[in-house]
């Protein structure tokens, strides 16, 4: 929602920060909204830090994998490592994840078989 009260500001398309050029829009217009959109995700990614900081406490984390929308999102992905330097960060892609995660947790129990490589597909950040 904040994007598109961005985009709405500066009269752009609601996906301006994924645009390369935009004909018809003013460059200075589209370099303001594209600041915004910078400070707007640099303050979000503040706040996961803080939260995922206190979610690992002393616990021996070496590996942190986001999943979801934001795992495509190249600038908040860059922004987490950055702010993670002694994390591997990975944008995790597991199709229904949810219903997946529960049926790993049950998998022991139903089936004999080893759980396949391929259910998450993963891209190292940083």
């Amino acid at each position: 929602q904040a994007v598109q009260v961005i985009a709405h500001k500066y009269g752009l398309a609601a996906d301006f920060y994924m645009q390369q050029t935009s004909s018809g829009t003013d460059f200075m217009d589209m370099q303001y909204a594209l600041d915004e959109y910078a400070g707007m995700m640099t303050d979000l990614v503040k706040k996961q830090v803080k939260s995922t900081r206190l979610a690992i406490g002393r616990t021996p984390v070496k590996q942190l994998f986001v999943d979801g929308g934001f795992s495509k999102n190249s600038l908040y992905m860059n922004l987490l490592a950055m702010s993670f330097p002694d994390l591997e960060v990975f944008a995790a892609a597991a199709p229904q994840s949810t219903a997946l995660g529960a049926a790993l947790l049950r998998h022991p129990y139903w089936n004999d078989g080893p759980i396949p490589s391929t259910l998450v597909s993963l891209k190292k950040i940083g």
